[in-house]
């Protein structure tokens, strides 16, 4: 195949799949690997502040959709909920999950991956946590609120 920006013949393991075709061959793409990567980083590069803008205003509106998460949950320890609340509300790892990541983090990412770590959280009070830390820390059970 010859690339369509650096003009050389090359093998056809150098240029991307594509996708695949009804009768099973694979469509290749028009420019080689090499190319590609140097095609991909000068456009990041000329549009950085789209990219930017772009990531900044979804993380915004995550952020709003973990706020209004927060307003319908309920403390699970003592039941405290409601609006005004939710600065105080935290999020921790359920002791039958793992998370690389806490929940604060994961607003740079999608809202499917947000959703899928709030999944693997209780959701506490600020009390609650500094008990539920307390707990963890030196083996002691407290009794819950009722």
């Amino acid at each position: 195949m010859i690339c369509r920006v650096c003009k050389e013949s090359k093998d056809e393991e150098n240029f991307p799949r594509k996708k695949k075709r009804p009768d099973g061959s694979i469509l290749r793409a028009t420019i080689c690997k090499p190319c590609q990567r140097t095609v991909s980083k000068k456009h990041y590069n000329e549009n950085k502040e789209v990219y930017f803008s772009k990531n900044k205003k979804k993380e915004i509106e995550l952020k709003e959709f973990l706020k209004e998460h927060k307003e319908k949950c309920k403390c699970t320890r003592c039941g405290l909920s409601g609006e005004g609340i939710t600065e105080s509300m935290d999020f921790r790892t359920k002791e039958t999950e793992t998370m690389k990541r806490n929940v604060s983090y994961l607003v740079k990412h999608s809202k499917k991956i947000l959703l899928e770590g709030i999944a693997k959280c209780d959701i506490y009070c600020a009390n609650c946590q500094r008990i539920v830390d307390a707990e963890v820390k030196h083996g002691i059970k407290t009794p819950k609120k009722q």
